[in-house]
């Protein structure tokens, strides 16, 4: 019993001297706490930003003020290494259309690592909706998000598409811009086809603003009062354009006597 004591006394001292030892620097009496990181496989998220929609609506053709997706990567534990970005569509991918990142690769950290995805299209791309496979891997740890490029775009077309019109009097005919797929913004209208010195022409409104899914329309005044040729037929053309997305349509007049 006696020496069992004192081997008690001896774990005690020497427990003390421990806890001396991990005392601060200028002989804080505060424990030493160590710097535990989590162990086992780093974890991260692949999450949408707070501004991103996860569909993004862009006009065929549009060239100007493109959308993006915006990701980021947020660390949940550990220390993660460099995630490697990718995309895909996971149905047909529509015709002349880009994606850009902003970077392929990101390294995880607590606020979020962010990244751009930016999709362009051509004007011969067909309007729809086109599904997104966003791809993040590290290893073996592989997020994806799913997203939807909105290919909108905008018709425009004359009416009557063919008509008389008597020299020297003005008519008027009807310019309509009809949204696809749901596109919204300002469409400037011109006109084009035809000789300044035979034809006055005048848009009233020069632009219509699309707003919803309800077409616009603008009033085109014809006045045959140059040089012209009676009995010939001349093509009127109105090209609508937004933001470098395109679109035209075709009127054909003919000038007759009194």
């Amino acid at each position: 019993m006696r020496k069992l004591r004192h081997v008690h006394v001896a774990l005690a001292a020497l427990a003390g001297a421990v806890l001396l030892s991990a005392t601060g620097c200028g002989g804080s009496d505060k424990p030493y706490v160590p710097d535990i990181r989590p162990f086992g496989t780093a974890n991260w998220t692949l999450e949408w930003a707070d501004d991103s929609p996860s569909t993004v609506t862009v006009a065929a053709g549009q060239s100007t003020s493109l959308p993006a997706f915006h990701i980021q990567l947020r660390t949940l534990s550990g220390e993660p290494g460099v995630v490697t970005l990718s995309s895909s569509f996971s149905g047909s991918a529509p015709a002349n259309t880009t994606l850009t990142w902003s970077s392929t690769t990101a390294t995880p950290v607590v606020s979020g690592a962010a990244v751009s995805l930016t999709p362009a299209t051509g004007g011969a791309t067909v309007a729809g909706d086109y599904p997104i496979v966003i791809t993040a891997t590290d290893g073996n740890i592989v997020r994806q998000l799913n997203g939807v490029i909105r290919v909108t775009g905008f018709t425009v077309t004359i009416a009557p598409a063919n008509s008389n019109v008597v020299f020297n009097t003005a008519k008027t005919d009807v310019v309509t811009v009809t949204p696809v797929n749901h596109f919204r913004g300002t469409v400037a209208l011109a006109v084009s086809g035809v000789n300044p010195l035979m034809f006055a022409t005048d848009l009233n409104p020069t632009s219509v603003v699309i707003t919803d899914d309800t077409a616009k329309t603008s009033d085109l005044l014809l006045n045959p009062n140059g040089d012209v040729g009676f009995g010939t037929p001349y093509k009127i053309r109105i090209t609508g354009t937004c933001n470098g997305a395109s679109a035209f349509g075709e009127a054909q007049v003919t000038v007759v006597a009194d």
